[in-house]
This record gives structure tokens, C-alpha cells and sequence, in this order.
């Protein structure tokens, strides 16, 4: 009867260490699976009539505002149909996907604008800078910048969206001022780049619109 003990002791023995095998088995399945899925080609489609273009989506981690990680679909515009075919355009999407598939793009801050620029930049930045510099911020922020860009999420905001706000700002306001308000811009955009709540800075490479009454 005492011979059975070891056994059996040997028995539970084997036993756990089959039951740990598999759940390493197991747990590098999951683990190969989500790296499967994590890898990722996107997929293409086509929007607008008369200038049609191509458009790749795909997805992408992102951070929430309240810390958690999440995914997202995201999409960017590749160029026109008539100069593109999809071979190319599928070329230029897989160009724009290699960091994300890679893993080196850091997953971006789904914040608003307005909430980086008041809970985060303000406080951190204006105490830097002097009390008539401050001054000028705080009255660009509040009379030019809120009002276009502060309901919008800061990692969505595009070269676009700010050129299409010098444009507009242009019709108002004389060029200098203009220039003073993208270079504002650029400022805190190129402080939420280094911070890493964005990739790149959307307000580099834009144009100040020439004044119309000087064409």
C-alpha cells in the first residue's frame, strides 16, 4: 500500500507538468494569434465621383483619455484615381502601415484639442515664457484657435485642417497675423509631438494664403 504513495506523488508530478505545457501551448497559440491579427495590409476603396480618390483603412492601437489602450479604425487619403492605380495605391498603404505593423509607432492620444491645450500645455508651458508673450497666447488660443480646432481630437487633426484654418483666417485677418497664428499653432503642436501625444507636426509645411488685394 505504501508503494503506491510515490506513485501517485509522481503521477500529480507528471501531471502538472503536462498541464503547464499546455498552457504555455496554449498561451504562445494566443500570443501567435494576436500577432497575426496585429499584422495587417488594410484595405482600400474609392470616394468621390468626378474627383475620385483612394482612401486606405486600417487600424491602429490608440490611448484613450482616460489611460486605457483601444482600437481604432483610421484612414488616409493616398491620391487620385486618375493618377494612381490600385497596385500603387496599395504599395503607398503598405508604406504608411510598416511602422504600425512593425510595432515602432507609439499609439497616439485620443484627447481634444482644446483639453491638451487647457490641462496640459497651458500649465506646463506658459510659466516659461514672458508675462506679454503670455498674454498673446492666451488671446490667440481663446479668440482664433478654440473656436476652429478645440472639439476636435488632437492625433486627428491633418496638414488639412490647418491650411483650410489659414485660409479662412486669411480672409479676415491681415497675412502677418496669419503667419503669427500658424507659427502659435506650430508651437503647440510641435510641444505635443515631443510629449508624444502626436507623430508629427500637422502645421509644418503649411502656406500663409498671400493677401488678395496685393495679387
Amino acid at each position: 500500500m505504501n508503494d503506491l504513495v510515490p506513485n501517485a506523488v509522481v503521477l500529480n508530478k507528471d501531471r502538472a507538468i503536462l498541464a503547464g505545457a499546455e498552457a504555455r501551448r496554449a498561451t504562445e497559440k494566443r500570443e501567435d494569434l494576436v500577432a497575426r491579427r496585429r499584422w495587417q495590409t488594410g484595405w482600400l476603396i474609392q470616394r468621390g465621383k468626378k474627383n475620385s480618390v483612394w482612401v486606405g483603412r486600417y487600424r491602429e492601437d490608440v490611448i484613450a483619455a482616460d489611460g486605457t489602450r483601444r482600437r481604432r479604425q483610421s484612414s488616409v487619403v493616398l491620391g487620385p484615381v486618375r493618377d494612381i492605380n490600385k497596385r500603387q495605391a496599395q504599395r503607398m498603404l503598405s508604406a504608411q502601415l510598416a511602422a504600425i505593423n512593425q510595432g515602432t509607432r507609439k499609439p497616439q492620444m485620443m484627447i481634444s484639442f482644446e483639453q491638451f491645450v487647457v490641462e496640459h500645455w497651458e500649465p506646463n508651458i506658459l510659466p516659461t515664457l514672458r508675462p506679454g508673450t503670455v498674454r498673446n497666447y492666451q488671446q490667440v488660443i481663446r479668440t482664433h484657435l478654440l473656436p476652429f480646432f478645440g472639439q476636435m481630437r488632437l492625433a486627428e487633426i491633418g496638414r488639412a485642417d490647418v491650411q483650410m484654418f489659414l485660409a479662412g483666417k486669411s480672409k479676415q485677418i491681415a497675412p502677418r497675423t496669419v503667419l503669427s497664428l500658424r507659427n502659435r499653432l506650430s508651437k503647440i503642436f510641435g510641444t505635443a509631438q515631443d510629449w508624444g501625444y502626436l507623430n508629427e507636426n500637422p502645421a509644418r509645411g503649411t502656406q500663409v494664403p498671400r493677401d488678395p488685394r496685393h495679387t
